[in-house]
């Protein structure tokens, strides 16, 4: 008859065998957690890479739906100060409903949309300002080009270009001409003289969409006192012309 002790240590070797053995027994059941974690982890990485992918290609979709006057609409109020949101709208409605009836500017001065098309909207701010905003393709992608003019003294217009998020472009799209690109074969021998008569440049700058250029009309005769610099006539060019090539403005003649 086994004593009380030996029947004490069966049981606990049992016990000891019955523990070391378990982890024998809860192997497949690991494994199969591991590979539905593992599994779990490339689902949700691929869930998100997608996600990232869609939310990447909206914001392009969504441009590409958008035209001159919905960004016209939408600028934020750094770009157009004197023109606030309500009144864009205003100007916008009275334009489609074929009205000449002009919006007040923050300073009660006119504003009204001159002319629309879903890559460029023309509209004045004042009766001495003119806008000209584009849509223009660069690289895949969409950039805004404001043109304004102011017409005193003599029309001259500045030329800005900004992401479709109104952050500006500066990475010399558009290279404004000096005097001596302006300067004629004719004149080339009067160079000192015509520089000494224009010490500035005037031009009124317009966009063609349909045919990608940037025309600039030389309004510098139209600084000086009538009569004046009437020796100059004909030794300046009337006009540059500049073509978007989908990177930058280019001179063409």
């Amino acid at each position: 008859m086994p004593s009380r002790n030996s029947s004490a240590a069966s049981a606990v070797r049992s016990a000891d065998e019955a523990s070391y053995a378990e982890p024998t027994d809860t192997l497949p059941i690991l494994k199969t957690k591991m590979h539905m974690i593992r599994r779990l982890l490339i689902s949700t990485l691929l869930t998100a890479l997608a996600a990232l992918a869609v939310s990447a290609a909206k914001p392009s979709e969504k441009t590409d739906s958008l035209t001159a006057a919905d960004f016209f609409a939408n600028a934020p109020l750094r770009i157009f100060p004197t023109i606030d949101r309500t009144t864009r709208l205003d100007m916008l409605d009275y334009y489609r409903s074929g009205s000449d009836k002009p919006s007040k500017n923050a300073f009660k001065g006119n504003a009204r949309v001159l002319a629309a098309s879903p890559s460029q909207i023309t509209f004045s701010t004042s009766d001495v300002q003119e806008v000209e905003l584009s849509l223009i393709p660069h690289r895949g992608d969409t950039l805004l080009m404001v043109i304004t003019t102011v017409s005193t003294p003599a029309p001259d217009s500045e030329v800005r270009f900004y992401t479709t998020a109104w952050e500006p472009v500066d990475r010399g799209l558009f290279i404004v001409p000096q005097l001596s690109e302006w300067i004629a074969p004719e004149g080339a021998h009067r160079r000192d003289d015509l520089e000494n008569l224009y010490p500035i440049t005037l031009a009124r700058a317009v966009y063609d969409p349909s045919t990608r250029t940037l025309t600039l009309q030389n309004k510098l005769g139209d600084f000086l006192a009538p009569g004046e610099g009437s020796w100059a006539d004909g030794l300046l060019r009337g006009e540059l012309v500049y073509r978007w090539n989908g990177k930058k403005m280019e001179k063409v003649k």
